[in-house]
């Protein structure tokens, strides 16, 4: 594997953060019931009872066994400066999901379809991926998520009402998080071409090489554009249980990303650094970089919110004589 990418020593989660990921996690954490949520989760398992059932169910990583998984974490890892090197697993299979777990000491699991069909740069992309969650702090919510899904809603209490605000509020900031992971692999890889690939690969296995890429990009400005009002409400009921943004989502914001400033700045090593930079600086930098993608959406819903938005700043400037 190429070694001569360049190493983001330092860098902040901030610097690939989406806005809409720091927005949703910020309404997450003020969710009443959230604190305890976690905590009854928590004690129900525990890292050692989740690292077990990897181990009995899959085959881990290592210089001797499916060395090229363990080569990708290890390598997202030296680049996005993530020290130490979590566990790898490589579930059975031909799966081609990828999900980081654990409460306090997580390993990554990489679904045996990814291994065996991605090139070595796509593999780093999904490991960087999952590295992103991992020095995000993401691998709580994730692992809290992951049990709400595997176990019975009654085993949780999660049924209960004041549960299913947390859980929507959960499964609604994954996907947010997702779209800032996406850029934490393209990251790692630092091949745009690899990132997006690994995203068409991952959606459409087998698939890929029919799929045109410029053809998926006007099939996502359709989409964001489509409709009105009612077409809104209907893509948020659409995707309101899924875990991720549709592919057409997920492949137009990466795209966008990877031929803007931000990207090259952080890859020509102009980039933030951990404790340097003003949280009441990055808070508003998040805040216009949300209004300014709003103003750029064709969607009839978004359009409302941007108008709305800039309303309530105009009244507040008035009163405040600004």
């Amino acid at each position: 594997m190429n070694t001569e990418r360049i190493r983001l020593e330092g860098i902040s989660p901030r610097t690939w953060e989406h806005p809409a990921d720091r927005a949703a996690l910020t309404i997450l954490t003020q969710i009443p019931g959230l604190p305890e949520l976690l905590k009854g989760l928590g004690g129900m398992t525990s890292d050692r009872s989740l690292r077990l059932t990897w181990l009995a169910s899959s085959v881990r990583s290592g210089p001797l066994q499916i060395p090229a998984a363990q080569q990708a974490v290890v390598e997202a890892c030296r680049i996005l400066d993530v020290s130490p090197v979590p566990e790898v697993f490589v579930s059975p299979g031909l799966d081609y999901n990828a999900r980081v777990l654990g409460f306090e000491t997580p390993f990554v699991v990489l679904g045996g379809g990814l291994v065996q069909t991605l090139t070595p740069e796509e593999l780093l992309a999904v490991a960087g991926h999952e590295i992103g969650h991992l020095k995000a702090g993401h691998s709580v919510y994730r692992t809290a998520l992951w049990l709400l899904t595997q176990l019975s809603l009654q085993l949780t209490q999660a049924a209960e009402l004041v549960r299913l605000p947390v859980y929507a509020a959960l499964l609604d900031w994954e996907r947010k998080s997702e779209l800032s992971c996406d850029r934490a692999g393209l990251l790692a890889c630092q091949e745009p071409k690899a990132a997006l690939g690994a995203l068409i690969k991952v959606g459409y296995p087998g698939l890929s090489g029919v799929i045109d890429e410029s053809e998926l990009l006007r099939q996502g400005a359709d989409w964001e554009a489509s409709g009105d009002l009612l077409d809104s409400l209907f893509k948020v009921l659409g995707n309101w249980d899924a875990t991720h943004p549709a592919l057409i989502q997920r492949y137009s914001a990466l795209h966008s990303w990877s031929q803007g400033d931000e990207y090259s700045a952080i890859v020509a090593g102009t980039l933030r650094r951990e404790g340097a930079a003003d949280p009441g600086a990055e808070m508003r930098q998040a805040w216009e970089s949300w209004k300014a993608d709003l103003n750029r959406s064709q969607d009839p819903g978004t359009k409302v919110v941007a108008d709305a938005v800039r309303q309530a700043e105009n009244f507040l400037k008035g009163m405040l004589g600004r």
